[in-house]
This record gives C-alpha cells, structure tokens and sequence, in this order.
C-alpha cells in the first residue's frame, strides 16, 4: 500500500516538473485536406462568444472541431491552472485576441485540468481573472490519448499551442511559453493583413 502511495505520489510529481518545462521547437504540418466532421459537434467553432462560461468538451470532439474547415485562424492554447508559464502568457494572448477581434482569427483557451471538481475551478479561475477569451475544459481519460491525438510531437509540455487554418492547411504547434512580440511574429504570416 504504502509502495503503490510513493509510486504515484513520484509519477505526479515526475508529470507536473516535465509539464512546466519549455521546449521552443515548432513542428508543422499539412492537414489531409477538408475533414468530413459532422454537425454534431457539441460547440462550432463559428458560435464561438466570449461568454466567460467554460464549456466541458470531449477529446474526440475537440479533435473534430480542430479539423473542422472554416476561413479562420484557431488559436488553441493548451493550459492549466496548477501552470504557472501558462498562466503569465494568458495576457499576450488575450491582448492578441483584443487586437484582432473583428478579424477571422478565434482564440481558445483549452484547459487540461484533469481532476475532481476541474470544471468549478477553471470557472473560478476564469471569472477571477477576468478571461475574455473562449475557455473549454478538455475531458478526456488518459494523458497519452491526449497528448498524441492533439500532436504527435507533443512531449506532453505546457504550455503548449496549435495554430490551425484549415481552408490554407496550415497547422503550427509549439510547445513553449509566448510574449505578445514572439505570437505577434507567428501569427502575422498566416494572416491576409498586417496586425
């Protein structure tokens, strides 16, 4: 009993240091062309608002969702609220999202959170913190599923983000903490006007 404690005390530990580690490398990669989601996915990507209400979502959803072809750069940033990189690159990302909200560019914070009462304390976080961008709470079962069907270079790092632009095949991940100038320089190229 006492073994099985210590094991998963050190795993816990071991997954919360290899989380908050940055590693700067992006990968890139060209979609299969236009994905044949259905309509039955729970949130669209076009009934986005900035409701501050955090909205639960599968993992085969997301995926669904992250496919779905639309004429908009999705800026997906995957967090959490125990990360502390994570959360002091939330305003680069807000102030780029303020600047662009009349443009076809939609951020999405998608929290990782995984454990008893996830949902109330990314809400809590969420409203205490003032986040106007869309956040969603990713349900899944086991950190693998997610970390290889999000992208398979993904080391399991946070934070991580997903740059994807579906109508131009376009998809970056990084797997790094950003500053406005550093999001401002990815982002800038796949956009049809200068931010």
């Amino acid at each position: 009993m006492k073994k099985n404690l210590l094991n998963s005390v050190f795993l816990l530990v071991t997954l919360f240091c290899v989380s908050c580690v940055s590693d700067k490398k992006p990968t890139t990669g060209q979609e299969d062309g236009p994905s044949s989601t259905s309509d039955s996915i729970g949130i669209h990507p076009e009934g986005l608002t900035s409701t501050n209400k955090v909205d639960l979502i599968s993992l085969p959803d997301f995926q669904k969702w992250a496919k779905k072809e639309t004429d908009t750069l999705y800026i997906y940033n995957f967090w959490a609220t125990w990360c502390k990189p994570c959360i002091e690159e939330m305003p680069a990302f807000e102030k780029l999202a303020a600047n662009l909200k009349d443009k076809k560019v939609q951020l999405v914070f998608v929290s990782i959170d995984n454990f008893d009462n996830s949902h109330k304390k990314v809400q809590r976080f969420v409203d205490k913190n003032k986040i106007e961008s869309k956040v969603v709470l990713l349900d899944y079962n086991k950190p693998d599923d997610l970390i290889t069907k999000i992208d398979k270079s993904w080391n399991g790092t946070i934070p991580a983000t997903l740059f994807v632009d579906n109508n131009n095949k376009t998809k970056l991940f990084y797997q790094q903490e950003f500053t406005y100038p550093e999001l401002q320089a990815i982002v800038s190229p796949l956009l049809p006007f200068e931010i």
